[in-house]
């Protein structure tokens, strides 16, 4: 009787942390914020070949620092629009570009949307063409005074 206890107490610790979630916040000083959780989960969608490296426009209302590397994607930031000509240059005058939208919140559900759009320069102009995004969905966790991650909502523009 003792064994079948110990077994059914193992086993319930074992899938109660398979299930637990990381609780998030929205300070952009920690690693567990919700706009880099959404980015890391962005990252880790790309095929193979698109995570060798991309391109953030920073937003400094919604990060402050934030690392060069997720996993094995290289993250380069676009700060001002002398970063947006040097990269475009780099890339002969068109590149994709990522862009995470504040934090939204409708009927009880919190969202990050990250927005892959395509850069080009022409006639001297930078022009931003983007057909679509993601939505990465969040619920607030009242017991844990957190945001968890729901699910991820790909949308047309």
């Amino acid at each position: 009787m003792k064994l079948k206890l110990i077994q059914l107490f193992v086993f319930l610790l074992i899938s109660t942390n398979l299930l637990s979630q990381e609780v998030l916040d929205t300070d952009q000083s920690k690693e567990n914020n919700i706009y880099l959780e959404s980015l890391k989960k962005y990252c880790d969608s790309l095929s193979s070949d698109a995570k060798l490296k991309i391109y953030v426009e920073f937003n400094k209302d919604s990060m402050s620092y934030w690392p060069e590397k997720i996993n094995e994607t290289e993250i380069q930031y676009i700060y001002d629009i002398k970063d947006y000509k040097q990269v475009l240059k780099e890339n002969k005058n068109s590149v994709l570009v990522v862009k995470i939208l504040p934090l939204q919140y409708k009927k009880e559900k919190f969202f990050v949307s990250i927005i892959p759009f395509l850069a080009e320069h022409k006639n001297k102009k930078i022009n931003k063409i983007s057909g679509g995004g993601y939505a990465y969905q969040y619920l607030f966790n009242t017991e844990k005074k957190g945001f968890i991650f729901d699910k991820t909502i790909s949308f047309l523009l």
